[in-house]
């Protein structure tokens, strides 16, 4: 009989010694010691042997903490039993040691935790910022750019009222008649003087002639090379001394420009006098 009490004894100073080991319930933080604001993890754990059944920790609102975030309750199948845990966030925003309190697994408990929230730790060697007043703000003045674009239009509106603008009177080019064609040649050629620059007296006594072609007589005459334009004027019945005369000034003219020819101040007040000749035998054929 004695024996029995003894075994019994001793199983049950094993069994609680392993249970003192392996506590079922169980509540720790990942930190003691946290500054004001920052994170803090409890860690809730549980282990239900059997077919045992029990309420999860209840986890409400407790001084001087605030819960930011609650993990879903991770199982997982042990040796001891089935194995419960979870994770919650914490934080404090209250100086000081404060303590967790106890959470209830059936009839089971945790133990309290004692958590100090401290501030910052201040540098001595950094240089002391006093807590500056508030500084007011000036008011931004407000925006009337509406007002001078109403400004702008009026003015502009009372420039046209008394200004308006003139109308713009087109401008009708009359056609040359034939009297002006011609008389408007002679005056060119009178204009030349035999002692100008050959190049631009020659250039200027052909584009005389080839003008009062064109516009007197309809023969393009600016599209024409000096032989062409000579078959031009040969149709035009000239008498034959002129006609020859006419064809050698337009040659010497070439010769001018790309053959610098140089004729004398007397051969060129010949040319310039063939020229008003034959605009004025042309002008008289009929």
């Amino acid at each position: 009989m004695k024996q029995r009490i003894v075994l019994f004894i001793l199983s049950i100073t094993i069994s609680l010694g392993v249970f003192s080991q392996n506590p079922p319930v169980s509540a720790t933080v990942n930190k003691q010691k946290i500054l004001i604001g920052e994170h803090l993890q409890l860690y809730l754990k549980a282990v239900v042997r059997g077919n045992n059944t029990a309420r999860w920790f209840r986890v409400d609102s407790f001084s001087h903490f605030e819960i930011l975030k609650s993990s879903k309750i991770d199982s997982q199948q042990t040796s001891q039993g089935l194995f419960l845990q979870q994770t919650i966030t914490l934080t404090s925003w209250d100086s000081g040691k404060w303590a967790i309190p106890s959470f209830s697994f059936g009839r089971l408990q945790t133990k309290p935790l004692v958590v100090s929230v401290e501030f910052s730790p201040m540098d001595p060697n950094q240089p002391y910022h006093d807590i500056k007043d508030i500084i007011d703000v000036q008011k931004p003045i407000a925006s009337n750019w509406y007002w001078y674009l109403l400004g702008v239009a009026v003015l502009i509106a009372l420039f046209l009222l008394f200004f308006p603008p003139k109308e713009k009177k087109e401008i009708i080019e009359k056609p040359l008649t034939p009297e002006d064609v011609y008389k408007n040649a002679l005056n060119r050629l009178d204009k030349l003087s035999p002692a100008q620059e050959v190049k631009s007296l020659y250039t200027e006594l052909v584009d005389i002639f080839r003008d009062y072609l064109h516009n007197q007589k309809g023969i393009q005459s600016f599209s024409k090379t000096t032989d062409d334009l000579s078959v031009q004027i040969g149709q035009l019945q000239l008498p034959e001394d002129d006609y020859y005369q006419l064809v050698l000034i337009l040659q010497m003219s070439d010769m001018v420009k790309f053959a610098k020819l140089q004729p004398s101040i007397a051969e060129n007040e010949k040319a310039i006098d063939l020229v008003r000749k034959n605009i004025i035998t042309i002008e008289n054929l009929k």
